[in-house]
């Protein structure tokens, strides 16, 4: 809880720094000058540190226990089953072909599965794609504001948000892929 709470707190100072920064730009003060290089390293340096830092307490969280065969579990076990290039089935539920879901985009993750056999390696995949998410994050930014500092903004705003954060440490969820891809689509169009 303290942490989310510090997260919530990050993410308002971020808010507002974001507010002055467009009130200092319509105003035409002098808002700090950044390369589109230095925003792009700016941006790279806060995907791994957001990779990095929710990789470490995801996995923390599995050590500790606090992972279950619901989610964790029955998602290891058909992307194991693909990275064995098998059909998938669940043990979990019992049913028919893909379980309750039908997740095909689990075929991305089953190579790191392939790799690392380990359920802990779907929490990692996890991490990395949820970060990779600022990206377009930082193109969306860049392009609405036309400065790339503003883009860093949007991209810091995104990896700061509390509930990515909570969906990426709530064990694995296939669905949470989908974050990223539809702020790569936006970008796209």
């Amino acid at each position: 809880a303290a942490g989310m709470l510090q997260l919530l707190l990050a993410t308002l100072a971020a808010g507002c720094l974001a507010g002055w920064w467009a009130g200092s730009a319509r105003a035409g003060r002098g808002i700090p000058a950044v390369t589109d290089r230095g925003a792009r390293l700016l941006t790279g340096a806060a995907v791994i540190a957001y990779a990095a830092g929710l990789t470490a307490l995801s996995l923390v969280r599995h050590r500790a226990l606090l992972t279950g065969v619901w989610d964790l579990g029955y998602y290891a076990q058909l992307t194991w089953q693909l990275a064995q290039l098998q059909a998938p089935r669940s043990s979990v539920w019992h049913d028919a072909l893909w379980g309750n879901h039908a997740t095909f985009i689990l075929a991305v993750a089953a190579p790191a599965l392939r790799f690392v056999p380990h359920p802990a390696t779907l929490l990692v995949v996890q991490s990395l794609v949820l970060a990779l998410g600022a990206v377009p994050a930082f193109l969306l930014g860049r392009r609405l504001w036309g400065t790339p500092l503003s883009g860093f903004v949007v991209a810091a705003a995104y990896l700061l948000y509390p509930p990515l954060q909570f969906a990426n440490l709530f064990d694995f969820h296939a669905d949470a892929f989908a974050t990223p891809l539809l702020l790569a689509a936006f970008a796209a169009l």
